[in-house]
């Protein structure tokens, strides 16, 4: 009886170890909680390793969808700490399942080393749509260049023929209709063609939906020859400043100005630089034409030596730094006249 009764104490313990050498989890009636852990780190330890794509902890599940593969819930996955081309090198992704199928997540990625890591957002069968990198650049939609914001905010969507990227702000008047009332950016090409003639971007005012002012950024020739166009109502442009500082309004030529206006200019007051001033009539040496030769010029010419002729004025314009050289000349040469005239008569009244 007593063998008996010992080998029943012996068959307890050894049952009794066997438990608890292989005990895995700890729920203690206070304190911290390991699954798959009897140490844990955490006030909630879930601490079996879940690589290569298995599903770790579910916080919550809906029916719909929910006995279709592994359900419809929101939950992490575990992937690798290490860089392979199979998972990008994605750590753990939190993520929505619908119908067994991701539709969307938060990713994690390792990163280029341990403290390099960068989060990515997808959506949309779980595609990326965002990336906040290892230095705090946030980038909105993925390039063709590859995957990496080159600004601290790069919205790096192709906005081609047309499309709406981003938008700086709305208004409430007129949001409404189809694209709204807003100040955005609008893309359309790098390649010269007939419907967009060589614009890149536009920086638009859009006011119910049409587009009311807008500064847009033009290719121009090559690579860096850009220009710029100013439209207003109706988005018709008024003002262009091209690759070369030229500035014209009412107008796209420059004819060889730096300022071109198709209109009238008021101001008070213009001041024009110029040089070789016609005091040089004034001094000794000076070959003063006779009023016989200015009057024979006259008659062959129909206008004043030196002064472009009408015709040449309507075609090309008048250079007011060079016309009023020309004009103080010829008053300085009447001067002279006058003067000339003034002494013949005093000679003969003596």
């Amino acid at each position: 009886m007593l063998r008996v009764l010992l080998f029943f104490v012996l068959l307890i313990q050894t049952i009794h170890y066997g438990l608890f050498a292989q005990q895995t989890n700890t729920l203690p009636q206070s304190g911290s909680v390991g699954v798959g852990t009897t140490a844990p780190r955490a006030i909630l330890d879930v601490a079996t390793y879940i690589p290569n794509g298995q599903l770790g902890t579910v916080l919550g599940r809906l029916p719909e969808g929910d006995a279709t593969f592994e359900g419809t819930f929101l939950g992490v996955r575990g992937f690798t700490t290490q860089l392979s081309n199979q998972y990008n090198a994605k750590s753990f992704s939190l993520e929505h399942t619908f119908y067994g199928k991701v539709n969307s997540s938060i990713n994690f990625i390792r990163g280029e080393n341990y403290i390099g890591g960068l989060m990515t957002f997808s959506t949309n069968e779980n595609t990326e749509q965002m990336r906040l990198d290892e230095k705090g650049k946030l980038m909105l939609g993925i390039p063709h260049w590859g995957s990496s914001a080159r600004a601290v905010l790069d919205i790096a969507k192709d906005i081609s023929n047309g499309q709406l990227g981003a938008v700086f702000g709305r208004l409430p008047e007129g949001d409404g209709t189809m694209e709204g009332t807003y100040l955005g950016v609008r893309g359309f090409t790098t390649q010269f063609n007939n419907q967009y003639k060589g614009k890149s971007f536009s920086l638009e005012h859009s006011f119910y939906g049409e587009i009311n002012s807008s500064i847009n950024f033009m290719r121009g020739g090559n690579k860096n020859d850009g220009f710029m166009t100013f439209n207003t109502r109706s988005n018709v442009e008024r003002m262009r400043l091209d690759e070369n500082g030229n500035l014209m309004l009412g107008t796209t030529t420059h004819q060889n100005a730096r300022l071109a206006v198709n209109g009238s200019i008021r101001a008070k007051e213009i001041k024009v630089e110029a040089t070789n001033w016609p005091d040089y009539v004034f001094e000794e040496g000076y070959s003063l034409p006779s009023l016989e030769e200015t009057a024979q010029f006259i008659t062959e010419n129909g206008h004043l030596p030196e002064i472009p002729k009408a015709a040449a004025i309507e075609a090309d314009g008048l250079s007011l730094g060079e016309m009023n050289k020309l004009l103080l000349k010829k008053i300085e040469e009447l001067t002279l006249h006058v003067i000339q005239l003034n002494n013949t008569v005093n000679q003969q009244a003596q």
